[in-house]
């Protein structure tokens, strides 16, 4: 089975949810929020070792699941004192137990959804794969998204043809299965996230990450 694991208002993961749906896959839709009160086994130094019980799902484990689409959102801080320090704990726990699952994309201490980067450091990235990549200054414009494009895997949606090689180096870079890239009016890369919205290449766009998920 494939896990999609979510926000609340994450419309395009329900998305996936749906297509994967469509296609016979059986697939189960969670939101993230609850893995905060879960029921969960994980045993440090054995990946394969992991339980977790989610309000109306079957128990999982890493050998049942084939794959957990990761749009695992930063806890958000509770209200009332030690709030840093709870949120901490929390990003901590969802870190482990998705640790311990195949995830698209993998957790890391950079971000629970993929790695994150700072603008210096990923246009930095992005030139070396070969991206044309809009200057950056500190203290300067970041500069304004116009246009979006998407990696899945192999699959490249909204850059030329001569640039999807150098799109798949980026994530490589990143290490995200998934990547967004916002792009300027001169199609230069402005930013990278490991949660873009999948439904932006349309059917063609969810087919790759059906493919991805099922792999």
């Amino acid at each position: 089975m494939i896990l999609v694991l979510c926000g609340a208002g994450d419309a395009s993961a329900r998305a996936v949810h749906a297509h994967l749906l469509a296609l016979g896959e059986a697939a189960l839709l969670a939101d993230a929020a609850q893995l905060d009160t879960a029921r969960q086994h994980v045993r440090i130094g054995a990946a394969d070792d992991a339980i977790l019980v989610l309000p109306g799902l079957p128990e999982l484990r890493p050998a049942k699941v084939r794959c957990v689409l990761n749009r695992c959102p930063y806890p958000a801080a509770p209200p009332g004192p030690d709030t840093a320090y709870i949120a901490e704990e929390k990003f901590a726990t969802r870190l482990a137990v998705l640790g311990s699952f195949r995830c698209v994309n993998a957790p890391s201490p950079s971000g629970l959804a993929g790695t994150e980067r700072a603008v210096p450091v990923l246009r930095h990235l992005a030139a070396l794969a070969g991206l044309p990549t809009a200057p950056w200054r500190a203290g300067g414009s970041e500069g304004e998204p116009v246009a979006t494009a998407l990696v899945a895997g192999p699959a490249v949606f909204g850059l030329p043809p001569a640039l999807h090689g150098a799109a798949r180096t980026l994530a490589g870079f990143l290490d995200l299965a998934l990547m967004g890239l916002a792009l300027d009016r001169a199609g230069r890369v402005l930013a990278a996230t490991p949660m873009p919205d999948l439904t932006q290449a349309g059917a063609a766009g969810l087919d790759a990450v059906a493919a991805l998920l099922r792999a």
